[in-house]
């Protein structure tokens, strides 16, 4: 009896319903700080995501007003799942393409209705590091091609791209590390990787190995949803010729809010969540925050996405 009685207070101190010893917090308390509580899910630790929900909270925080809590997320699908299902998650960050593949795929009947765009956020370009002896796309056909870990953004982009260009391949779900090793001892032909240029491990790869990135055109069945890019030799100068460029396509990192009713509280938490965003956005272009957001336009559109109501309502008030 007494373990359970030990059970139950701890269980509410970890809901946050005791502030000390005796002291229950007040139902009132409670029901005003979720009133003001927007949850954001991002991407792992040490990626670029979560470091934006990061910044959102330590930017726009003000007690009383708005508190921006930042959550690790799984990956573009797991984020759209958790939008649309879990109760504390108001805001996600995934790759705009993910709207394409859950509709392709059936997974959320009438998704395009429950969620909306705030903000493009980034590009981040598509790499597709092959062996020497791979000089196209199409050269892959029936090859092993590793396309990420599964669930990852970088499988679900890979899996867009071979199929609208109808090449047949065998794909694996390998991590990044692995796959730069399976690469180099010629395990598979080629790697895909969704990444913001430059990334580092690509400068870490010996010009002796002969890797090469391959050519990616924005043809017919990807202009909807991606973009033309291009990699650099001042990107990867131990893989592109000095002066030489490689056409790729980008996808780009997007904010998305579920499309709560007018009138709830929950629209209007995120509505005050997002017209605070916007007003900062001067601050977080700063060098104080990640240096990302710099390339952030309020204005720039996202191709196959709706655009939130109040993010209208803003620009057209500027």
């Amino acid at each position: 009896m007494r373990r359970r009685t030990m059970f139950g207070v701890a269980a509410l101190v970890a809901a946050g319903l005791l502030m000390g010893p005796g002291k229950v917090r007040a139902a009132g308390e409670v029901e005003r700080a979720n009133r003001d509580t927007v949850g954001i899910v991002a991407g792992s630790v040490s990626g670029t995501y979560a470091r934006f929900a990061q910044d959102l909270s330590d930017a726009l925080d003000a007690p009383g007003e708005l508190r921006v809590v930042a959550m690790l997320g799984k990956g573009s699908v797991q984020n759209i799942a958790d939008l649309l299902y879990l109760r504390n998650v108001d805001v996600a960050i995934v790759q705009s393409d993910v709207l394409r593949f859950l509709r392709e795929d059936k997974v959320f009947p009438g998704l395009e209705n429950k969620i909306r765009y705030v903000v493009r956020l980034y590009d981040e370009e598509v790499h597709v590091l092959a062996r020497p002896e791979i000089a196209t796309l199409k050269d892959l056909a029936g090859r092993r091609v590793n396309f990420g870990p599964k669930g990852s953004g970088t499988a679900m982009t890979a899996k867009i791209v071979f199929d609208a260009e109808d090449i047949p391949v065998e794909p694996l779900n390998l991590s990044n590390s692995e796959a730069l090793a399976a690469l180099k001892s010629g395990a598979i032909a080629a790697a895909v990787f969704v990444v913001g240029k430059p990334a580092t491990y690509f400068r870490e790869i010996a010009s002796e190995h002969g890797l090469r990135f391959l050519p990616l055109e924005l043809g017919k069945g990807l202009e909807d949803t991606y973009t033309d890019a291009e990699l650099r030799s001042s990107d990867y100068p131990n893989l592109i010729p000095e002066g030489e460029r490689v056409p790729t396509i980008a996808v780009g990192a997007v904010m998305a809010a579920y499309n709560w009713k007018p009138g709830t509280s929950r629209h209007d938490r995120v509505a005050r969540f997002v017209r605070k965003m916007l007003d900062a956005l001067p601050v977080l272009q700063t060098d104080a925050y990640h240096p990302k957001w710099k390339a952030v336009d309020p204005r720039a559109t996202v191709p196959g996405w709706q655009r939130l109501e109040v993010v209208e309502r803003w620009l057209a008030s500027q």
